[in-house]
């Protein structure tokens, strides 16, 4: 089947991911093959990985110890103060008091992770947050989060293979989630800028193919980064969605 042109390939954002073939200043390289070899052993063993895969990176000069990834892709949502924002994979929460600094009064942050001592690093990371009500913290799977109800404006998720390991499964658990309007953002970072095409076509396959169109793809200047934002077509109930 067809698949139709990414918007993005002939404008900035593309521009933006082939000039990040170059290695940018302070980068410190991923062990050759790690991404792709992780994703293998997952496949593998028909076991998915979704909180974060880590390691090492460059660190945003205005937010000391955080990743540049993590800077872009909050940057990336446009938050607005009333947002309802669930992080898929939040690890130790770097994201989400990233997040927290842009939400208003009205806006709140659920952010879950399998790993529940990443989630007790994360709470402890943003007590504040989690005290005032505009952050909570799960220790569950997307697959067992019991959502009861919410839907929520963004959904987001950094290195977080899940939405090819397990594509169908997630990307409809999404849409069930979403806000009328919502969108649906994935940042990725692997070791190389030559993995980069290769993984927007991937995820731009596996989100046609369940009920999502890409919307637009963005890369990072000087960095193997690559920004990925998708809106639901089809209704949980798998119906033609105009949202």
């Amino acid at each position: 089947m067809d698949r139709p042109a990414v918007a993005a390939e002939t404008g900035p954002g593309h521009q933006a991911l082939r000039q990040a073939a170059a290695p940018g200043p302070g980068l410190i390289p991923a062990r050759p093959g790690f991404f792709r070899h992780l994703a293998a052993a997952c496949s593998a063993s028909g076991r998915s990985l979704d909180r974060p895969l880590r390691w090492e990176a460059a660190i945003t000069p205005s937010h000391p110890g955080v990743p540049q990834r993590l800077t872009f892709a909050v940057e990336r949502l446009a938050i607005q103060p009333a947002d309802r924002l669930l992080e898929i994979g939040c690890g130790r929460g770097l994201a989400v008091a990233l997040a927290c600094e842009r939400l208003g009064e009205a806006g709140s942050i659920l952010a879950i992770d399998r790993s529940a001592a990443m989630i007790e690093a994360a709470r402890l990371r943003n007590r504040g947050h989690v005290a005032s009500g505009k952050a909570r913290f799960q220790a569950v799977s997307l697959a067992d989060a019991a959502f009861a109800g919410a839907r929520f404006d963004t959904v987001f998720a950094v290195n977080v293979n899940l939405f090819w390991i397990e594509a169908a499964r997630a990307l409809a658990i999404v849409r069930r989630i979403l806000a009328p309007g919502g969108r649906l953002h994935l940042v990725y970072e692997p070791p190389s800028a030559a993995q980069l095409s290769a993984i927007v076509d991937k995820l731009t396959a596996s989100l046609e193919s369940n009920g999502f169109a890409l919307q637009a793809s963005e890369g990072k200047a000087g960095m193997p980064l690559i920004g990925v934002t998708a809106r639901a077509v089809l209704s949980p109930e798998g119906v033609a969605s105009h949202r």
